[in-house]
């Protein structure tokens, strides 16, 4: 009896210490099935001490969606609330009181509540660095699709002690970036179409584009003028 009583309290204490560990080992839960990393109490995670000045999240809020796991055929049947840290290129999943970190090499896509009557694509793409990132679909077709990715990157700390001015810490700066996505293939997007041309003019791949893109002057510095582009692109095809 004593023996049942004392595995009964390890268990729970063991279970109780799991949040803040680094690798908890276990499901989220029944619908998302998959093992995670870190684990953080909400106050824990919303008041966690940073090495730099900023946010590498990508959005302010909480938010809302389903998930659609890497191997799976189709989403999750709950939604979820989470948020993607930018800089270390990690998905975190909100339930109750907890946040968990989960690789993003576990997740395809995340279809996100951007209002009351729509959703927003994101997918998870391995990126020509070979690291896995969360994409915006900004367009997508039969043949291609526009997406984009906020990356972020650490800047040079500034601080005058004469002045007490600036901050030792180094400083987040997020810049987005767009891509064409096609055949499995990410191709980034120059500001200019000099470079577009110089960079991709004899690929196989975007060649085409390239020259749509070059004859039509479009300015490759608007995402609108970008996504139009493709759509008359490809209805001249």
């Amino acid at each position: 009896m004593n023996k049942t009583i004392i595995s009964i309290l390890f268990s729970f204490l063991i279970c109780n210490s799991l949040l803040g560990q680094t690798n908890i080992g276990a499901n989220i839960d029944s619908d998302l099935s998959v093992t995670v990393g870190n684990a953080y109490p909400i106050g824990t995670f919303d008041n966690r001490e940073t090495s730099y000045v900023g946010s590498p999240l990508l959005w302010k809020d909480w938010m809302y969606g389903n998930i659609l796991l890497r191997g799976n055929k189709k989403y999750s049947d709950r939604e979820y609330r989470f948020n993607y840290n930018a800089l270390d290129n990690l998905l975190y999943i909100r339930i109750g009181d907890s946040v968990y970190e989960m690789m993003l090499s576990k997740v395809n896509c995340l279809d996100v509540i951007t209002d009351v009557e729509s959703k927003t694509l994101y997918k998870v793409l391995n990126g020509n660095s070979s690291n896995f990132s969360l994409y915006k679909v900004v367009y997508s077709d039969d043949m291609f699709e526009l997406v984009k990715s906020t990356d972020v990157e650490l800047q040079e700390s500034y601080y005058n002690a004469a002045l007490d001015a600036g901050d030792v810490r180094p400083k987040l700066k997020k810049s987005d970036k767009l891509y064409i996505f096609k055949n499995d293939q990410l191709f980034e997007l120059p500001k200019k179409r000099k470079k577009l041309v110089d960079k991709y003019g004899r690929s196989k791949e975007m060649k085409e584009i390239v020259a749509f893109f070059d004859k039509n002057r479009v300015d490759l510095k608007s995402e609108e003028e970008i996504r139009s582009a493709l759509i008359n692109f490809k209805k001249n095809i």
